[in-house]
């Protein structure tokens, strides 16, 4: 626990001390130096920035299909290529920019589910068939039935699903906002089932385990950060962060390694 508590506050403190100009090292902590790391708060971190300056409140009624969209893509270059936000899908804009090399981005793992097809083929038949239909959250009154209806969509499981609910729930004007566990609700992904097996220092914690633990440290972290200067932390900034904690961990521990490399030295 007292690591998860040093991981936050110090991934807070790069954040302020880069955003305020100064000179790296941002921390004198090896991995920090060395390790990509998300933001403590999503909503603060690069992808999720551009989504919101871009993303414009006259396409509400399609913002479940083009946060979809934005999280299969994951990169704003490309999303701009796109002209996101998108009215109605566009086959053609989406193969001319979706099939050049270095098109997707790299934190979410999108496949085309074992098709022997482009990806940019398969996710474009999707995207343009949601587009054909009813927001698929638009009855949904929590988080948790937003979820179940999103993971019903065809190339959509649990993991993406949360990541547009997370979109959706902090965009201002979507009615998600008013969503009754808008702070308690999170869907684990595997490095947040990791990174709760560090706190609860066993090897391995089972998603019933994790989701019977989440309130109990979500309330705990809550309270060790109080008059830290840390922003209020929702459950799927936790969630997050555990994510983050077990790769911190995996690499200070020397049991593992992270994928993406940092130059904050």
């Amino acid at each position: 626990m007292a690591e998860l508590i040093y991981w936050i506050k110090e991934r807070y403190k790069v954040k302020q001390a880069k955003e305020s100009g100064f000179p790296r090292p941002w921390s004198l902590d090896k991995v920090f130096q060395a390790t990509y790391f998300c933001n403590v708060h999503r909503e603060d971190d690069k992808v999720t920035v551009g989504i919101r300056q871009k993303f414009d409140p006259m396409y509400m009624e399609v913002a479940t299909q083009n946060m979809i969209m934005a999280r299969v893509v994951n990169k704003l270059e490309s999303l701009f290529r796109l002209g996101f936000p998108w009215t109605t899908f566009s086959p053609p804009m989406w193969s001319a920019v979706m099939s050049r090399q270095g098109a997707w981005g790299s934190a979410y793992i999108v496949s085309t589910n074992g098709r022997a097809m482009p990806k940019h083929e398969y996710i474009g038949g999707l995207l343009q068939a949601l587009w054909g239909q009813k927001d698929p959250v638009a009855n949904a009154t929590t988080l948790a039935q937003a979820h179940t209806a999103l993971t019903g969509l065809q190339g959509l499981g649990s993991f993406m699903s949360a990541q547009v609910i997370a979109d959706l729930k902090n965009t201002k004007g979507h009615h998600l906002q008013d969503a009754l566990d808008w702070r308690s609700w999170c869907a684990h992904g595997p490095g947040s089932l990791r990174g709760m097996a560090w706190v609860n220092g066993v090897e391995r914690v089972t998603p019933k385990e994790f989701y019977h633990c989440m309130p109990h440290l979500h309330e705990e972290v809550t309270e060790r950060l109080s008059g830290s200067g840390i922003p209020d932390i929702h459950a799927q900034d936790l969630q997050n962060c555990l994510c983050e904690f077990d790769k911190y961990m995996r690499v200070s521990t020397g049991s593992g390694r992270s994928k993406r490399m940092y130059n904050g030295a």
